[in-house]
Protein backbone atom coordinates (compact mmCIF):
# COMPACT_ATOMS: atom_id res chain seq x y z
CA UNK A 1 0.00 0.00 0.00
CA UNK A 2 2.81 2.44 1.09
CA UNK A 3 4.70 1.78 -2.30
CA UNK A 4 1.60 2.80 -4.23
CA UNK A 5 1.35 5.60 -2.07
CA UNK A 6 4.43 6.86 -3.34
CA UNK A 7 4.46 5.70 -6.81
CA UNK A 8 1.47 8.25 -6.77
CA UNK A 9 3.60 10.93 -5.51
CA UNK A 10 6.50 10.33 -7.81
CA UNK A 11 3.83 11.05 -10.78
CA UNK A 12 2.29 14.04 -9.47
CA UNK A 13 6.32 15.08 -8.83
CA UNK A 14 6.80 14.45 -12.52
CA UNK A 15 3.92 16.27 -13.85
CA UNK A 16 4.72 19.41 -11.96
CA UNK A 17 8.42 19.25 -12.82
CA UNK A 18 7.39 19.13 -16.41
CA UNK A 19 4.92 21.91 -16.54
CA UNK A 20 7.64 24.24 -14.76
CA UNK A 21 9.96 23.88 -17.32
CA UNK A 22 8.06 25.97 -20.27
CA UNK A 23 7.62 29.07 -17.44
CA UNK A 24 11.01 28.67 -16.09
CA UNK A 25 12.75 28.90 -19.42
CA UNK A 26 10.51 31.94 -20.14
CA UNK A 27 12.65 33.65 -17.88
CA UNK A 28 15.55 33.83 -20.62
CA UNK A 29 13.14 34.92 -23.59
CA UNK A 30 12.52 38.42 -24.60
CA UNK A 31 9.50 40.46 -24.34
CA UNK A 32 8.27 39.03 -27.66
CA UNK A 33 9.16 35.41 -26.48
CA UNK A 34 12.30 35.52 -28.86
CA UNK A 35 15.46 33.49 -26.87
CA UNK A 36 18.37 35.85 -25.54
CA UNK A 37 21.08 35.24 -27.87
CA UNK A 38 24.07 33.22 -26.20
CA UNK A 39 27.50 34.77 -26.83
CA UNK A 40 30.82 34.23 -26.72
CA UNK A 41 32.01 38.02 -26.22
CA UNK A 42 33.08 38.51 -22.98
CA UNK A 43 30.91 41.64 -23.24
CA UNK A 44 28.31 43.05 -25.08
CA UNK A 45 25.82 45.90 -25.02
CA UNK A 46 22.44 46.64 -26.99
CA UNK A 47 21.65 50.41 -26.61
CA UNK A 48 18.61 52.43 -28.53
CA UNK A 49 20.05 54.99 -30.33
CA UNK A 50 17.01 56.90 -30.01
CA UNK A 51 16.48 56.89 -26.30
CA UNK A 52 19.46 55.80 -24.98
CA UNK A 53 17.66 52.73 -23.18
CA UNK A 54 19.94 49.89 -22.74
CA UNK A 55 18.30 46.85 -24.28
CA UNK A 56 20.66 44.39 -23.43
CA UNK A 57 24.12 44.30 -21.64
CA UNK A 58 26.55 41.29 -20.67
CA UNK A 59 29.41 42.14 -18.56
CA UNK A 60 28.54 45.57 -19.66
CA UNK A 61 30.43 47.93 -17.05
CA UNK A 62 33.38 45.48 -17.31
CA UNK A 63 36.48 47.49 -18.15
CA UNK A 64 38.66 46.24 -21.88
CA UNK A 65 40.54 46.94 -24.32
CA UNK A 66 38.76 48.72 -27.44
CA UNK A 67 41.54 48.46 -29.87
CA UNK A 68 40.24 50.03 -33.10
CA UNK A 69 37.30 51.13 -31.39
CA UNK A 70 38.95 53.62 -29.94
CA UNK A 71 38.73 55.62 -33.73
CA UNK A 72 35.40 56.67 -32.83
CA UNK A 73 36.10 58.80 -30.61
CA UNK A 74 38.93 60.29 -32.62
CA UNK A 75 36.40 60.83 -35.68
CA UNK A 76 33.55 62.00 -33.11
CA UNK A 77 35.74 64.99 -31.78
CA UNK A 78 36.64 65.62 -35.93
CA UNK A 79 33.54 65.99 -36.75
CA UNK A 80 32.24 68.15 -33.72
CA UNK A 81 35.07 70.30 -33.69
CA UNK A 82 36.74 70.47 -37.21
CA UNK A 83 35.72 71.99 -40.67
CA UNK A 84 36.26 68.85 -42.69
CA UNK A 85 36.97 70.67 -45.84
CA UNK A 86 40.30 71.82 -44.17
CA UNK A 87 43.83 70.52 -45.55
CA UNK A 88 46.33 69.04 -43.09
CA UNK A 89 49.94 68.28 -43.99
CA UNK A 90 51.47 65.16 -42.20
CA UNK A 91 54.61 65.11 -39.88
CA UNK A 92 57.08 62.14 -39.19
CA UNK A 93 54.77 61.60 -36.02
CA UNK A 94 52.79 58.98 -38.09
CA UNK A 95 56.11 56.90 -38.01
CA UNK A 96 55.82 56.42 -34.47
CA UNK A 97 53.55 53.35 -34.26
CA UNK A 98 53.90 49.59 -34.16
CA UNK A 99 55.49 48.31 -37.55
CA UNK A 100 52.92 46.18 -38.42
CA UNK A 101 49.91 48.42 -37.59
CA UNK A 102 47.72 49.46 -40.26
CA UNK A 103 48.54 52.20 -42.61
CA UNK A 104 47.40 54.80 -45.28
CA UNK A 105 51.56 55.44 -45.67
CA UNK A 106 51.51 58.78 -46.73
CA UNK A 107 54.53 60.70 -46.16
CA UNK A 108 55.87 64.03 -44.50
CA UNK A 109 54.64 66.79 -45.96
CA UNK A 110 52.09 65.16 -47.57
CA UNK A 111 48.47 66.73 -47.72
CA UNK A 112 44.94 65.79 -48.04
CA UNK A 113 41.70 66.75 -46.16
CA UNK A 114 40.56 66.40 -43.08
CA UNK A 115 37.02 64.60 -44.43
CA UNK A 116 39.57 62.82 -46.53
CA UNK A 117 41.42 61.46 -43.20
CA UNK A 118 38.07 60.81 -41.46
CA UNK A 119 36.82 58.28 -44.10
CA UNK A 120 40.73 56.37 -43.93
CA UNK A 121 40.71 56.64 -40.42
CA UNK A 122 37.39 55.06 -40.15
CA UNK A 123 36.88 52.41 -43.04
CA UNK A 124 40.45 51.66 -43.18
CA UNK A 125 41.40 52.11 -39.97
CA UNK A 126 44.68 54.17 -40.93
CA UNK A 127 46.50 54.81 -37.46
CA UNK A 128 49.21 56.93 -39.20
CA UNK A 129 46.30 59.40 -40.06
CA UNK A 130 44.55 59.04 -36.88
CA UNK A 131 48.60 59.89 -35.52
CA UNK A 132 48.71 62.83 -37.63
CA UNK A 133 45.15 64.07 -37.03
CA UNK A 134 45.59 63.76 -33.40
CA UNK A 135 48.70 66.74 -33.71
CA UNK A 136 47.30 68.74 -36.21
CA UNK A 137 44.23 69.30 -33.53
CA UNK A 138 45.71 69.31 -30.31
CA UNK A 139 48.93 69.51 -30.97
CA UNK A 140 50.25 66.05 -30.04
CA UNK A 141 48.79 62.58 -29.61
CA UNK A 142 48.84 62.86 -25.87
CA UNK A 143 47.20 65.93 -25.85
CA UNK A 144 44.77 65.02 -28.13
CA UNK A 145 43.84 61.99 -25.92
CA UNK A 146 43.34 64.10 -23.33
CA UNK A 147 40.53 65.93 -25.27
CA UNK A 148 39.36 62.43 -25.79
CA UNK A 149 38.64 61.74 -22.12
CA UNK A 150 37.33 64.88 -21.21
CA UNK A 151 34.74 64.06 -24.29
CA UNK A 152 34.02 60.72 -22.77
CA UNK A 153 33.26 62.11 -19.25
CA UNK A 154 30.86 64.57 -20.68
CA UNK A 155 28.78 61.87 -22.39
CA UNK A 156 28.99 59.94 -18.80
CA UNK A 157 31.59 57.32 -19.23
CA UNK A 158 32.74 55.93 -15.72
CA UNK A 159 35.10 52.80 -17.04
CA UNK A 160 36.45 54.51 -20.24
CA UNK A 161 40.08 56.25 -20.51
CA UNK A 162 42.17 56.67 -23.82
CA UNK A 163 45.78 57.03 -23.73
CA UNK A 164 46.25 57.68 -27.57
CA UNK A 165 44.11 58.37 -30.93
CA UNK A 166 44.31 55.22 -32.91
CA UNK A 167 44.02 52.39 -29.82
CA UNK A 168 47.05 50.56 -30.45
CA UNK A 169 47.72 48.42 -27.15
CA UNK A 170 48.14 50.54 -23.93
CA UNK A 171 47.32 50.01 -20.47
CA UNK A 172 46.27 53.21 -20.32
CA UNK A 173 43.46 52.57 -22.81
CA UNK A 174 39.99 50.71 -21.81
CA UNK A 175 36.79 51.16 -21.98
CA UNK A 176 33.44 48.85 -21.61
CA UNK A 177 30.73 47.64 -23.84
CA UNK A 178 28.24 50.68 -21.82
CA UNK A 179 30.14 53.16 -22.11
CA UNK A 180 31.39 52.82 -25.71
CA UNK A 181 27.67 52.44 -26.54
CA UNK A 182 27.50 55.68 -25.11
CA UNK A 183 30.18 57.16 -27.34
CA UNK A 184 28.84 55.73 -30.22
CA UNK A 185 25.11 57.01 -29.70
CA UNK A 186 26.69 60.30 -29.61
CA UNK A 187 28.77 60.31 -33.12
CA UNK A 188 25.52 58.94 -35.10
CA UNK A 189 24.12 61.88 -33.64
CA UNK A 190 26.35 63.82 -36.06
CA UNK A 191 25.16 63.67 -39.59
CA UNK A 192 28.71 63.79 -41.03
CA UNK A 193 29.62 61.12 -39.00
CA UNK A 194 26.68 59.14 -40.53
CA UNK A 195 27.48 59.01 -43.75
CA UNK A 196 31.42 58.76 -43.35
CA UNK A 197 30.73 55.45 -41.18
CA UNK A 198 28.07 53.84 -43.67
CA UNK A 199 30.43 54.23 -46.86
CA UNK A 200 31.68 51.35 -48.39
CA UNK A 201 34.22 52.31 -50.36
CA UNK A 202 35.92 55.94 -50.41
CA UNK A 203 38.57 57.33 -53.23
CA UNK A 204 41.00 59.80 -51.97
CA UNK A 205 42.06 61.49 -54.81
CA UNK A 206 45.59 62.51 -55.96
CA UNK A 207 47.58 64.62 -53.11
CA UNK A 208 50.62 66.99 -53.85
CA UNK A 209 53.19 63.74 -53.19
CA UNK A 210 51.49 61.01 -55.29
CA UNK A 211 49.97 61.01 -58.68
CA UNK A 212 47.36 57.89 -58.38
CA UNK A 213 44.59 58.06 -56.15
CA UNK A 214 44.08 55.85 -52.90
CA UNK A 215 41.18 53.65 -52.91
CA UNK A 216 39.58 52.76 -49.48
CA UNK A 217 37.42 49.90 -48.55
CA UNK A 218 35.09 49.15 -45.93
CA UNK A 219 36.56 46.78 -43.07
CA UNK A 220 32.87 45.92 -41.20
CA UNK A 221 31.72 43.22 -43.53
CA UNK A 222 27.78 44.06 -42.86
CA UNK A 223 28.17 46.46 -45.16
CA UNK A 224 29.57 44.77 -47.94
CA UNK A 225 27.15 43.15 -50.64
CA UNK A 226 29.16 40.26 -51.74
CA UNK A 227 29.93 39.58 -47.74
CA UNK A 228 28.21 36.38 -46.23
CA UNK A 229 27.62 38.89 -43.60
CA UNK A 230 25.54 41.47 -45.09
CA UNK A 231 22.68 42.98 -43.73
CA UNK A 232 20.59 45.71 -45.31
CA UNK A 233 19.84 46.83 -42.48
CA UNK A 234 23.50 47.51 -41.52
CA UNK A 235 24.08 51.42 -41.24
CA UNK A 236 27.43 51.47 -40.50
CA UNK A 237 30.03 50.60 -38.15
CA UNK A 238 33.96 49.43 -36.51
CA UNK A 239 35.77 46.05 -36.50
CA UNK A 240 38.49 45.84 -34.79
CA UNK A 241 41.33 42.91 -33.81
CA UNK A 242 44.24 43.56 -31.38
CA UNK A 243 45.97 40.43 -30.22
CA UNK A 244 45.16 41.90 -26.46
CA UNK A 245 41.60 42.73 -27.43
CA UNK A 246 40.63 40.14 -29.35
CA UNK A 247 37.91 41.22 -32.23
CA UNK A 248 35.29 43.99 -31.13
CA UNK A 249 32.83 45.35 -33.24
CA UNK A 250 30.44 48.13 -33.42
CA UNK A 251 27.20 48.09 -35.47
CA UNK A 252 24.18 50.68 -36.05
CA UNK A 253 20.93 49.34 -37.56
CA UNK A 254 17.75 49.91 -38.27
CA UNK A 255 14.56 48.04 -38.78
CA UNK A 256 11.12 48.06 -38.25
CA UNK A 257 11.20 51.84 -36.35
CA UNK A 258 13.83 51.07 -34.09
CA UNK A 259 17.21 52.78 -34.18
CA UNK A 260 19.97 50.81 -32.29
CA UNK A 261 23.86 50.20 -31.68
CA UNK A 262 25.33 46.92 -30.32
CA UNK A 263 28.64 46.91 -29.07
CA UNK A 264 30.77 43.58 -28.81
CA UNK A 265 34.00 43.44 -26.62
CA UNK A 266 36.81 40.02 -26.71
CA UNK A 267 35.29 38.03 -29.29
CA UNK A 268 37.64 34.97 -29.92
CA UNK A 269 36.65 34.73 -33.20
CA UNK A 270 35.67 36.78 -36.26
CA UNK A 271 32.96 34.84 -37.68
CA UNK A 272 31.76 35.06 -33.85
CA UNK A 273 31.89 38.52 -34.00
CA UNK A 274 29.78 39.11 -36.54
CA UNK A 275 27.42 36.36 -36.41
CA UNK A 276 26.61 37.39 -32.79
CA UNK A 277 26.18 40.97 -33.65
CA UNK A 278 23.45 40.22 -36.26
CA UNK A 279 21.54 37.72 -33.26
CA UNK A 280 21.88 40.66 -31.11
CA UNK A 281 20.34 43.51 -33.24
CA UNK A 282 17.37 41.04 -34.46
CA UNK A 283 17.10 40.23 -30.83
CA UNK A 284 17.04 44.35 -30.06
CA UNK A 285 14.09 44.55 -33.38
CA UNK A 286 12.40 41.81 -32.15
CA UNK A 287 12.37 40.09 -35.56
CA UNK A 288 13.07 36.34 -35.56
CA UNK A 289 12.54 35.97 -38.90
CA UNK A 290 15.67 37.55 -39.89
CA UNK A 291 17.32 35.22 -37.43
CA UNK A 292 16.14 31.85 -39.09
CA UNK A 293 17.07 33.02 -42.73
CA UNK A 294 20.30 33.65 -41.53
CA UNK A 295 20.88 30.44 -40.15
CA UNK A 296 19.56 28.91 -43.72
CA UNK A 297 22.16 30.50 -45.14
CA UNK A 298 23.60 28.59 -48.46
CA UNK A 299 27.10 26.89 -48.83
CA UNK A 300 27.89 29.53 -51.42
CA UNK A 301 27.09 32.35 -48.56
CA UNK A 302 29.01 30.31 -45.94
CA UNK A 303 32.67 30.32 -48.74
CA UNK A 304 32.33 33.72 -48.74
CA UNK A 305 32.48 34.24 -45.01
CA UNK A 306 35.69 32.92 -44.96
CA UNK A 307 36.75 34.68 -47.84
CA UNK A 308 36.71 32.30 -50.88
CA UNK A 309 34.62 33.13 -54.13
CA UNK A 310 31.87 31.00 -55.01
CA UNK A 311 32.67 28.33 -57.54
CA UNK A 312 29.64 27.49 -58.52
CA UNK A 313 28.69 28.01 -62.40
CA UNK A 314 31.64 30.13 -62.97
CA UNK A 315 34.77 30.29 -64.75
CA UNK A 316 38.29 31.79 -64.15
CA UNK A 317 39.44 34.21 -66.78
CA UNK A 318 42.30 37.02 -66.71
CA UNK A 319 42.66 36.90 -62.97
CA UNK A 320 38.89 37.41 -62.43
CA UNK A 321 35.74 35.10 -61.88
CA UNK A 322 33.54 35.57 -64.73
CA UNK A 323 29.89 34.16 -65.02
CA UNK A 324 29.06 31.43 -67.20
CA UNK A 325 27.61 32.75 -70.41
CA UNK A 326 23.58 31.56 -70.55
CA UNK A 327 24.56 29.89 -74.43
CA UNK A 328 27.00 27.56 -72.61
CA UNK A 329 26.26 23.95 -71.73
CA UNK A 330 28.18 22.77 -68.86
CA UNK A 331 29.25 19.26 -69.80
CA UNK A 332 27.82 16.39 -67.23
CA UNK A 333 30.42 14.54 -65.43
CA UNK A 334 31.01 11.04 -66.61
CA UNK A 335 31.67 8.42 -64.15
CA UNK A 336 33.46 5.48 -65.24
CA UNK A 337 31.53 2.03 -65.46
CA UNK A 338 32.36 -1.22 -63.80
CA UNK A 339 34.24 -4.05 -65.54
CA UNK A 340 32.12 -5.86 -67.40
CA UNK A 341 29.12 -3.79 -67.86
CA UNK A 342 27.98 -1.70 -70.28
CA UNK A 343 26.24 1.78 -70.32
CA UNK A 344 22.60 1.68 -70.11
CA UNK A 345 20.17 4.11 -71.66
CA UNK A 346 17.20 5.71 -70.55
CA UNK A 347 14.85 3.27 -71.35
CA UNK A 348 16.77 0.40 -69.98
CA UNK A 349 17.47 2.53 -66.87
CA UNK A 350 13.48 3.36 -66.62
CA UNK A 351 12.96 -0.57 -66.56
CA UNK A 352 14.97 -1.33 -64.26
CA UNK A 353 13.49 0.95 -61.94
CA UNK A 354 10.59 0.24 -62.17
CA UNK A 355 10.95 -3.45 -62.06
CA UNK A 356 12.89 -2.62 -58.76
CA UNK A 357 9.96 -0.61 -57.41
CA UNK A 358 8.07 -3.80 -58.19
CA UNK A 359 10.37 -6.36 -56.49
CA UNK A 360 10.11 -4.21 -52.88
CA UNK A 361 6.77 -5.14 -53.02
CA UNK A 362 4.16 -3.48 -49.73
CA UNK A 363 6.98 -3.77 -47.42
CA UNK A 364 8.57 -0.08 -48.73
CA UNK A 365 5.21 1.22 -48.42
CA UNK A 366 4.57 0.13 -44.95
CA UNK A 367 7.98 1.30 -44.05
CA UNK A 368 6.86 4.77 -45.36
CA UNK A 369 4.21 4.52 -43.85
CA UNK A 370 5.61 4.10 -40.57
CA UNK A 371 8.12 6.49 -40.89
CA UNK A 372 5.01 9.36 -42.11
CA UNK A 373 3.31 8.68 -38.97
CA UNK A 374 6.52 8.96 -36.51
CA UNK A 375 7.12 12.76 -38.44
CA UNK A 376 3.66 13.33 -37.45
CA UNK A 377 3.69 12.52 -33.85
CA UNK A 378 7.24 14.33 -34.02
CA UNK A 379 5.55 17.29 -35.38
CA UNK A 380 2.79 17.33 -33.40
CA UNK A 381 4.64 16.72 -30.11
CA UNK A 382 6.99 20.22 -31.40
CA UNK A 383 4.04 21.92 -32.10
CA UNK A 384 2.60 21.50 -28.23
CA UNK A 385 5.99 22.18 -27.01
CA UNK A 386 6.29 25.55 -29.38
CA UNK A 387 2.90 26.42 -28.09
CA UNK A 388 3.38 25.78 -24.56
CA UNK A 389 6.80 27.90 -24.40
CA UNK A 390 4.63 31.01 -25.92
CA UNK A 391 2.14 30.75 -23.84
CA UNK A 392 4.56 30.47 -20.75
CA UNK A 393 6.41 33.27 -22.00
CA UNK A 394 3.26 35.47 -22.26
CA UNK A 395 2.45 34.46 -18.65
CA UNK A 396 5.99 34.86 -17.57
CA UNK A 397 6.11 38.67 -19.30
CA UNK A 398 2.85 39.51 -17.18
CA UNK A 399 3.37 37.49 -14.13
CA UNK A 400 7.13 37.29 -13.37
CA UNK A 401 7.04 37.65 -9.79
CA UNK A 402 4.58 34.34 -9.74
CA UNK A 403 6.70 32.72 -12.17
CA UNK A 404 9.67 33.69 -9.39
CA UNK A 405 7.77 32.64 -6.80
CA UNK A 406 6.46 29.09 -7.97
CA UNK A 407 10.67 28.75 -9.58
CA UNK A 408 11.54 28.90 -5.74
CA UNK A 409 8.54 26.78 -4.47
CA UNK A 410 9.85 24.09 -6.93
CA UNK A 411 12.85 24.35 -5.92
CA UNK A 412 12.25 24.18 -1.96
CA UNK A 413 10.37 21.39 -3.03
CA UNK A 414 12.79 19.30 -4.80
CA UNK A 415 14.75 19.66 -1.64
CA UNK A 416 12.69 18.62 0.87
CA UNK A 417 11.99 15.76 -1.43
CA UNK A 418 15.60 14.99 -1.34
CA UNK A 419 15.26 14.94 2.43
CA UNK A 420 12.77 12.80 2.95
CA UNK A 421 13.81 10.05 0.89
CA UNK A 422 17.37 10.28 1.79
CA UNK A 423 15.85 9.80 5.71
CA UNK A 424 13.52 7.16 4.52
CA UNK A 425 16.82 5.25 2.79
CA UNK A 426 18.54 6.04 5.98
CA UNK A 427 15.60 4.18 7.91
CA UNK A 428 15.63 1.47 5.76
CA UNK A 429 19.41 0.56 5.92
CA UNK A 430 18.91 0.64 9.99
CA UNK A 431 16.18 -1.45 9.83
CA UNK A 432 17.73 -3.88 7.49
CA UNK A 433 20.55 -4.18 9.44
CA UNK A 434 18.39 -4.70 12.70
CA UNK A 435 16.50 -7.68 10.99
CA UNK A 436 19.59 -9.00 9.92
CA UNK A 437 20.98 -9.01 13.74
CA UNK A 438 17.72 -10.74 14.99
CA UNK A 439 17.70 -13.63 12.20
CA UNK A 440 21.67 -14.16 13.70
CA UNK A 441 20.44 -14.24 17.14
CA UNK A 442 17.71 -16.58 16.03
CA UNK A 443 19.38 -18.96 13.74
CA UNK A 444 22.03 -19.63 16.93
CA UNK A 445 19.33 -19.96 19.47
CA UNK A 446 17.84 -22.56 16.92
CA UNK A 447 20.94 -24.30 16.52
CA UNK A 448 21.39 -24.89 20.59
CA UNK A 449 17.82 -25.94 20.64
CA UNK A 450 18.45 -28.51 18.40
CA UNK A 451 21.13 -29.92 20.18
CA UNK A 452 19.33 -30.06 23.40
CA UNK A 453 18.05 -33.96 24.95
CA UNK A 454 14.45 -34.86 24.71
CA UNK A 455 15.27 -34.45 28.93
CA UNK A 456 16.52 -31.13 28.59
CA UNK A 457 13.71 -30.02 26.78
CA UNK A 458 10.85 -31.69 28.59
CA UNK A 459 12.79 -30.10 31.76
CA UNK A 460 12.36 -26.87 29.25
CA UNK A 461 8.56 -26.76 29.06
CA UNK A 462 7.98 -27.61 32.60
CA UNK A 463 9.44 -24.58 33.88
CA UNK A 464 7.35 -22.32 31.12
CA UNK A 465 4.43 -24.13 32.88
CA UNK A 466 5.53 -23.23 36.42
CA UNK A 467 4.92 -19.31 36.85
CA UNK A 468 7.12 -16.98 39.01
CA UNK A 469 5.97 -13.73 40.84
CA UNK A 470 7.21 -10.75 38.42
CA UNK A 471 7.76 -7.19 39.42
CA UNK A 472 4.10 -6.21 38.97
CA UNK A 473 1.99 -9.46 39.77
CA UNK A 474 2.93 -10.57 36.26
CA UNK A 475 4.77 -14.26 35.24
CA UNK A 476 8.04 -14.77 34.22
CA UNK A 477 9.93 -17.49 33.14
CA UNK A 478 13.32 -18.90 34.84
CA UNK A 479 16.04 -19.22 32.49
CA UNK A 480 18.12 -21.92 32.58
CA UNK A 481 21.33 -23.19 33.31
CA UNK A 482 22.98 -22.28 29.90
CA UNK A 483 20.90 -18.80 29.82
CA UNK A 484 18.78 -19.88 27.26
CA UNK A 485 14.61 -17.86 27.70
CA UNK A 486 12.32 -19.90 26.10
CA UNK A 487 9.88 -17.52 26.84
CA UNK A 488 10.85 -15.41 23.82
CA UNK A 489 9.70 -18.21 21.51
CA UNK A 490 6.65 -19.56 21.51
CA UNK A 491 5.80 -23.52 22.17
CA UNK A 492 6.07 -24.89 18.65
CA UNK A 493 9.47 -23.42 18.56
CA UNK A 494 10.18 -26.22 21.03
Amino acid sequence: MKIEKWKYRGVVFLVLCLSLLPSLAALGESEGGEAVPELSARAAAVMDLDTGDLIYGKAENEMLYPGGLTKIMTVLLMVEDCDLSETVSFSEIMYDLEEESLRLALQPGEEITLYDAACAIMLSSANDVANGVAEYIAGSPEAFAGKMNDRAAELGCKNTHFANPHGLYSEDTYTSAYDFALIARAAYENATFREICKLTEYTIPATNLTDSPRQLQNYHQMLQVDSGYYQEWCLGGKSSYTSQGLNSIVTFGSSGGKNLVSVLMAVPEADAAYNETIDLLYYGFGDTSGAQEKDAETETQTQGRMGLEPISTSQETGGTVQPVPEDVTLPAEEAPLPAGETENTTENVQQQTEGAAENAGEGVGEIRESENSIDAVLDQVEEFWTRGRVIAAEYAKTHFAQVLALGCMFMLFLFLLIVVLLRRAVRGSRSQRERKRTDRILREKESLIEHMSVEELEEELRRREKPEPGINGGRREKQDSEGIDPTSYPRGDL
